[in-house]
């Protein structure tokens, strides 16, 4: 019979295996978080399960980056451009920008859209970029409430950041478009336009301008010859080219938000009289600021209403960003809600006309202007 020494030792050394199993099996075992991700990621694929996925894979951070990174690749344009919205809203984002630089030269255009506004919004994470009205000027908010100001012009009704880092500002008060360089110093302007709400840097290097006062939308080269424009009772505050080559409009006491192929023949219309904003989502639904009744509502193709968030203030813009929540700005304020429609954060200004999200933006203790709720 072993004595109880002998007992102690056969113990301890079976122990010693046993850990030693576990171990193993542990360092090959893939992380949970990295699993997951990858069976979020492929759920892009599928239109009716992209929001649901971009709001779990930005939950996992960093970990979704390599299945991202994965998807990238895939042959279908809608897939590749749903991968690059939520890319622009993870922890690690930034990482992906040389996967995703090459996308900027893609022949299909949803990818090389999708490409253009990523890039734009990596680099600066945190970041809100709104441009106040009111206040005259492109405002840059940092994650812990304090501004300051990128740029001055009268009347600024709208910015976009662009991939090089540049801004193109829509000045409505001064009559132009504008390209500012990283330093502020102007590198492209367009004159030929009244009172001009929004613009869109295209990836043949066009711009897309909503061209308020003159009622109608155009699409300019470099050079600023006109190739493209639509102008049938239409005032645009808002214009987004699609993938497919189509355009959508929203319009200001005009004919709502319209959308229309290049030949300008309307394919699809929500009718309603103030529409400052219009996106097409990735999973085909529209995204639409009512300003009027001061909500922001999402509806499918037969502009049936799917969601509402009620706002409570005239709003002029609205993005739906890929953590679910809704970054909305108008008269007054910035904000952004979460799903629930409740205020997750906000902060004071004039009259926002257009802002965006560069990222995610991580909980701060509450500063002096701006705030967490």
């Amino acid at each position: 019979m072993p004595s109880s020494t002998a007992r102690r030792s056969s113990a301890c050394l079976c122990a010693l295996q046993l850990i030693g199993a576990a171990t193993a099996v542990a360092q090959v075992r893939p992380d949970d978080s990295a699993v997951r991700a990858r069976r979020l990621a492929r759920q892009l694929e599928l239109p009716e399960q992209r929001l649901a996925a971009a709001r779990e894979l930005v939950g996992l951070g960093s970990a979704a980056a390599q299945p991202l990174r994965s998807m990238l690749g895939d042959p279908r344009p809608d897939v590749v451009a749903a991968a690059l919205w939520v890319c622009a809203g993870i922890d690690g984002g930034d990482a992906l920008a040389a996967d995703i630089e090459p996308l900027l030269h893609s022949q299909e255009a949803a990818t090389a859209l999708a490409a253009m506004r990523t890039l734009g919004l990596l680099g600066a994470s945190g970041r809100t970029i709104v441009a106040d009205y009111q206040a005259g000027a492109v405002l840059a908010i940092e994650p812990d409430g304090t501004s300051n100001k990128l740029f001055e012009a009268k009347m600024a009704m709208s910015c976009v950041r662009l991939p090089d880092g540049h801004l193109l500002v829509a000045a409505y008060g001064d009559d132009r478009i504008v390209e500012l360089d990283g330093s502020g110093r102007e590198v492209w302007t367009f004159a030929g336009v009244s009172s001009p709400s929004h613009a869109q840097r295209l990836p043949n290097g066009n711009t897309l301008i909503a061209d308020s006062a003159n009622t109608r939308a155009i699409e300019v080269t470099p050079a600023g010859a006109i190739v493209w424009q639509y102008a049938d009772d239409v005032r645009p505050i808002d214009v987004e080219r699609l993938g497919n080559g189509n355009t959508l409009i929203g319009s200001f006491n005009a004919s709502g938000a319209i959308e229309v192929d290049p030949k300008g023949l309307v394919v699809w219309r929500f009718a309603d009289g103030n529409v400052r904003d219009v996106d097409r989502l990735v999973d085909g639904t529209t995204l639409l600021v009512l300003t009027d009744q001061q909500r922001v509502v999402v509806v499918d193709r037969d502009g049936k209403e799917l969601r509402q968030w009620k706002v409570g203030f005239a709003a002029n813009e609205a993005e739906l960003l890929p953590d679910g929540n809704l970054l909305v700005a108008g008269e007054g304020t910035v904000a952004e809600l979460d799903q629930g429609g409740a205020t997750v954060w906000q902060q004071a200004l004039k009259y926002a006309g257009h802002g965006f999200r560069c990222g995610r933006r991580a909980p701060t203790a509450p500063a002096a202007a701006g705030r967490d709720h």
